[in-house]
């Protein structure tokens, strides 16, 4: 499982998607899952911390870093154990990726996965060469 400190927290997100000033930089559409690319602004940032660090101690400069999330609708998978299902399997499948590539990954970066309804009943693997080639192709511009 990926570990928490690069999930995005609820906050975290909140700051991304409803900021104007944050950057979109790809949207992209896939068979199996949609995806967006954030890069994290340090104006916003920085603003944002400020403002949250008295509400929240747990808020620092971590904002600054590489993050992901998984959002999945009840409208797209009804029962909680379908979206569980996904979200370990992208979690899982993002775990991987970071491991073989440490070394050469922007940290400014955030993802946020919107799988649809062909996910769940894909192979594991399948969707891991998906996601691998996505992030590949997009990633490293």
């Amino acid at each position: 499982m990926l570990k928490a400190k690069l999930k995005l927290s609820k906050q975290d997100l909140d700051l991304i998607l409803n900021q104007r000033k944050t950057k979109l930089l790809k949207n992209l559409q896939t068979q199996y899952f949609d995806l967006k690319i954030f890069q994290n602004l340090e104006i916003i940032i920085e603003k944002d911390l400020t403002k949250n660090l008295e509400k929240d101690s747990r808020i620092n400069n971590s904002i600054i870093s590489f993050k992901s999330s998984i959002i999945i609708s009840k409208k797209t998978f009804k029962k909680s154990v379908e979206r569980n299902k996904v979200r370990r399997r992208f979690y899982s499948i993002l775990e991987k990726y970071l491991q073989n590539n440490k070394d050469n990954f922007s940290k400014n970066l955030n993802l946020i996965f919107y799988p649809k309804k062909e996910s769940l009943n894909i192979k594991f693997l399948v969707l891991q060469q998906e996601v691998y080639n996505i992030l590949e192709s997009n990633l490293f511009f």
